[in-house]
């Protein structure tokens, strides 16, 4: 069983903490984006300004990083968008989440 681990991170204090994400989670929101989306629809408060320091940024790898399959290193990154103020997400490929995927969350 492979478990999907969460690392949030406080940038006013430098602390953090790891968390699991629960599997009826994984398989209703599959992959990096879906993830990205129900988090941040669930905790980023309605009607907060972008900049605000309580918005937060979530940066999540596809389920296929990790493993070296061509084309399958995805990363996608959420938050409120400065533009319209409301949820966007940007999508890009590379070797970032294939790195986050296979060495960072092995060390936690």
């Amino acid at each position: 069983m492979n478990v999907f681990r969460i690392l949030r991170v406080e940038l006013t204090t430098g602390s953090f903490k790891e968390e699991v994400v629960k599997d009826d989670l994984l398989r209703l929101f599959l992959g990096g984006r879906g993830l990205a989306a129900y988090y941040a629809l669930r905790e980023i408060p309605r009607g907060i300004d972008p900049f605000d320091p309580s918005n937060k940024l979530y940066i999540f790898s596809g389920p296929l990083s990790g493993i070296a399959t061509l084309s399958s290193s995805r990363i996608n990154v959420t938050t409120r968008s400065a533009l319209n103020g409301v949820y966007t997400h940007s999508n890009a490929g590379g070797n970032f989440s294939y790195w986050l995927r296979s060495h960072v969350m092995m060390a936690l």
